[in-house]
């Protein structure tokens, strides 16, 4: 009860239950009245909604606390078991929000009123199920050959045991669904073409999946696999091609790194294992290139040598002129061992060469031989030899400049040469000065012939007029020169000339006028010149440029010029005001130009001729503006940056009176510029490291530009490291030695390498990698702390042994042949083992080995830079004839008979199977007689002159060549 003494308390039960209340009231007058009233309390109920739920695992739920209370006064949450659970730091909210990852309990506690009326109930628990996300991997990466099958690869679900599910995967473009039930598998094809020449990787991406039934719970994916599809080998046996009997040709092309070769048939090549054997068969043959690649994808390919029949060509010229000779020459298909050269009166002694020169007329032809075939005979060629012609070319003269003189022979020809480069029949000149000119003419037989003709130039007379002089009016002048020997004069027009037929007359025109003379000399060449009197009015002064300028600048004022012959004389003066009364003279200024570079008014006085007239000019005025100073603020320097480096410019510029309005800027020697109203411009620069000029010109409003204001802007160097290495591709066990390049100063560098390696800060190191490997070092300035990085790929490849024989493996006993081992490694005291029919050769272990038996030979090679690279060559196949066993029969005694002695003998010589004694035999039967016959049986008569001993000697070889034979 909130009180007893009011008329309205409130009342608060604290526990389940009816209560009676009773109320006694007594008024002012002392009289008292009683009424009970009851109140029943329910008992404080608290629950959970929902009372259980199921969620996907990372995903959540929220719980609602419920409560017959009004207004609750407070909650707080707890998880764990109904006997044992802990409370929630922060959870005091009607409302909890969970994201277990197992399964868990929750509680909730509702507490109702306050302080000691306070009433709290805890909920049964709220169970949260968290059921397991889906779950899927894709089987391994494949690598195959373009064109073999599809790879096929698996998709394996987990935690879906009853679900059903949908998947989603990429192949790079496109996304594909399966579907399936429970932890089951699906499959689905990848590719298998590639028709370029490096591997193509097509790459599968699981994306996401989803149960469609059961707990429905859906999860992302990020496995992957690939598929690897290989090239074939591009294998090229080259064009067809045809060569001449004894010639050789190259097949095939290029080795691709990586690839093997193989080439059949061997007969006639110079190697069966490399790209790009020498053929040289005897007769055509095709042959048939099998190159697999490095992903061990082989390709097939032919081509055709064809071998040309035998011939020998005689060639030269037919015809030609006397003294000239003739190289004849001969032409083969074959390789010819010797040459012999014939005209019509036979054999030519000492002419055993390819050619043969001569300069006399016949019929020539040569007999050559080809190795190892008979002698050929070329066919004929007949030399003509036809006279020289002989030219003839008058001579001539002309006036210097004044006509032209023309050349031409007395006879006719087919062609023309002029030493003027002229191929016509004549010429027309007009030399300066006396030539000699030659010809060269050719007739029909092709034979040239040669003469000259010279063209005498007589001078010119040097007429003079005068050189234009000036007068002013009423004056006179003297025109022309001196006159020379002989010559005659003539003027025109005849006004104002004292004569006309003088070599010097006087001038005294009215007006402004040209007189013309001619000159003639004795032989009859003339010249003309032109002379102009010109009258001239009293001097004016023209500026040539404006005579409004900028501080060091000026401007020239010409005077009115009277020409060089007036004998015109000039005084310049200035003044502060337009009153030549006021102007002073200035000392030195007597020329007929005057360049101005002060303020104030000029003035000019000319003056001279005969008699001497005076004249003075009106004043120009000079004004002279000031000249702005241009300043360029510092800038900061930049490191390098391939994309280019960006600077601010600004300016301190002043200029004494007026202001600057124009501002002309140019970057780094004009790799860029700005120009206009903007005194604070950006510019980028393409340039590598360096310091680099800018230069900034102003103007004023007068229009006056300062001088060139320059400054810099720099770009630190970053550092260029080049790595490189002794080679670049290696055998596997092999090292090799890394360094970089172009490390300057104190710059530091790093090394590392696509295998997780670090291999240190020093700028060369050796290598031993195993696998194709990529070193990358980085290399740090010191100063200005920049850095860039290089790399460098080492390719290894597998270590390959081949064994080449170094003559032929097949022969007769007591040969042998040299068997030589070759490998790609670079190996340090390389270790060898050479097998027989796959058993080890005692003391065999040289990189060569003499083989004398028949059977298969290889070697084995150990990289000792590594022992756990080796290699085994194939086998080389070793065989050894057998040599026919010699005999006969027949050899014995009789007595002597002066008719002679007739013996008979049987041949009985034996050679292994397979093999035969060819048809050669050579029978010594011991009394300086022999034959070849090869029958079975054969006779010889003895004519003696009386009894003896005599020894017979059988020879015999078989069809591969080895001999035998037997004595008796």
């Amino acid at each position: 009860m909130s009180s007893t003494t009011i008329a309205n308390p409130t009342a608060t039960p604290i526990s389940a239950g009816t209560v009676t209340y009773t109320l006694t009231e007594t008024n002012i007058n002392g009289c008292t009245a009683s009424n009970s009233v009851s109140v029943t309390a329910s008992a404080l109920t608290s629950s959970i909604s929902p009372s259980a739920v199921a969620i996907c695992n990372g995903n959540s739920t929220t719980l609602t606390a419920g409560s017959n209370a009004l207004s609750p006064s407070a909650y707080q949450w707890a998880s764990g078991s109904a006997i044992s659970n802990s409370p929630i730091a922060g959870a005091t909210s009607s409302t909890l929000t969970v994201s277990p990852s197992t399964a868990t309990t929750y509680f909730v506690t509702v507490t109702n009123g306050t302080g000691t009326s306070a009433v709290s109930k805890k909920s049964t628990g709220s169970t949260v199920t968290v059921n397991p996300l889906p779950t899927a991997t894709i089987s391994a990466a494949k690598t195959i050959c373009a064109g073999s099958s599809a790879p096929v690869f698996t998709i394996t679900v987990g935690n879906a045991t009853s679900s059903a599910w949908s998947l989603v995967y990429s192949d790079g473009t496109n996304n594909h669904t399966v579907t399936g039930t429970g932890n089951t598998t699906a499959t689905f094809t990848g590719a298998n073409t590639n028709a370029g020449s490096t591997p193509i990787i097509s790459t599968y991406t699981l994306v996401s999946i989803n149960e469609t039934s059961g707990n429905g719970c859906s999860n992302t994916l990020t496995a992957s696999t690939s598929v690897t599809v290989n090239p074939i080998a591009a294998a090229n046996a080259g064009s067809n091609a045809t060569i001449n009997p004894g010639g050789s040709v190259t097949i095939g092309g290029t080795a691709v790194a990586g690839s093997t070769y193989s080439w059949s048939p061997s007969l006639g090549l110079s190697s069966t294992t490399a790209s790009n054997p020498t053929a040289s068969p005897l007769a055509t043959t095709t042959y048939t290139l099998t190159e697999t690649n490095s992903s061990s994808c082989p390709a097939s390919h032919s081509v055709t040598v064809t071998v040309n029949p035998f011939s020998l060509t005689a060639t030269g010229t037919a015809t030609v002129c006397a003294g000239t000779n003739v190289t004849l020459s001969s032409s083969t298909n074959g390789l010819l061992v010797g040459y012999q050269w014939y005209n019509s009166s036979g054999m030519i002694t000492g002419a055993n060469s390819p050619s043969y020169t001569t300069s006399a007329a016949g019929s020539y032809y040569v007999v050559g031989s080809l190795l190892g075939l008979l002698p050929a005979t070329s066919n004929t060629v007949t030399v003509t030899v036809n006279q020289l012609p002989i030219p003839s070319v008058a001579s001539t003269s002309i006036c210097a400049g004044q006509g032209p003189a023309t050349l031409q022979p007395s006879s006719n020809y087919n062609s023309y040469a002029w030493s003027t480069g002229d191929n016509s029949s004549s010429i027309i000149e007009n030399p300066s000065a006396t030539t000699v000119y030659s010809l060269t003419v050719t007739d029909g037989n092709h034979c040239s012939g040669s003469t000259s003709a010279t063209v005498t130039v007589n001078p010119v007379p040097a007429a003079f007029a005068g050189s234009n002089p000036p007068m002013f009016v009423g004056n006179s002048v003297s025109l022309g020169t001196t006159a020379v020997g002989s010559d005659v004069y003539s003027w025109t027009p005849s006004a104002g000339l004292s004569s006309t037929t003088v070599s010097n007359p006087t001038a005294s025109p009215a007006s402004t006028t040209s007189y013309t003379l001619t000159e003639t000399t004795p032989a009859g060449c003339s010249a003309s010149n032109n002379v102009q009197v010109t009258v001239v009015p009293l001097p004016t002064i023209t500026p040539e440029t404006a005579t409004s300028f900028c501080q060091g600048g000026s401007v020239v004022l010409d005077a009115t010029n009277y020409g060089a012959n007036a004998n015109a004389n000039y005084q310049w003066y200035v003044g502060t005001t337009n009153n030549l009364a006021l102007a002073s003279s200035i000392t030195g200024a007597t020329a007929i130009s005057y360049t101005a570079t002060t303020p104030g008014y000029y003035f000019v006085n000319a003056y001279g001729g005969n008699p001497v007239i005076s004249g003075y000019s009106g004043g120009t005025q000079v004004t002279v503006n000031p000249i702005p100073v241009a300043v360029i603020n510092p800038t900061a320097a930049q490191c390098f940056n391939a994309n280019g480096n960006t600077f601010n410019f600004s300016d301190a510029s002043i200029v004494s009176s007026g202001s600057i309005t124009g501002w002309s800027w140019v970057f780094a020697d004009g790799e860029g510029s700005s120009s206009g109203s903007n005194s604070t411009p950006a510019f980028t620069s393409s340039d590598n490291a360096g310091t680099y000029d800018v230069s900034l010109m102003v103007t004023s409003d007068k229009g006056c530009a300062s001088t060139v204001a320059f400054g810099t802007f720099t770009i630190n160097a970053t550092p260029a490291p080049v790595a490189n290495a002794s080679n670049s591709e290696i055998a596997a066990g092999d090292p090799v030695t890394l360094s970089v390049a172009n490390v300057t100063g104190t710059d530091g560098v790093v090394w590392t390498d696509d295998q997780g390696g670090n291999d240190g800060s020093n700028t060369s190191f050796t290598a031993n990698p195993l696998t194709t490997t990529v070193y990358t070092v980085t290399e740090t300035n010191s100063t200005t702390h920049c850095s860039s990085t290089s790399s460098y790929t080492v390719v290894v490849d597998p270590l390959k042994i081949t064994v080449t024989p170094q003559g032929p493996t097949s022969f007769c006993p007591g040969n042998s042949v040299v068997l030589k081992a070759a490998i790609n490694a670079l190996a340090i005291n390389p270790s060898f083992q050479w097998y027989l029919n796959g058993s080890p050769i005692l003391n065999a272990t040289g990189s060569t080995y003499t083989a004398s038996a028949s059977g298969n030979y290889s070697v084995m090679f150990e990289n000792n830079n590594n022992a756990n690279a080796t290699a085994t060559s194939s086998a080389t196949t070793v065989t050894v004839y057998p040599s026919p066993v010699a005999s006969f029969t027949g050899a014995g005694a009789e007595c002597y008979s002066a008719s002679g002695n007739l013996f008979n003998f049987s041949n009985n010589s034996t050679i292994a199977n397979g093999y035969s004694i060819q048809n050669s035999y050579v029978w010594n039967f011991g009394d300086n007689t022999s034959t070849t016959t090869h029958n079975s049986g054969i006779s010889h008569t003895y004519n003696t002159s009386g009894s003896g001993s005599f020894t017979v000697s059988l020879a015999v070889t078989s069809n591969v060549g080895c001999a035998g034979s037997v004595t008796v």
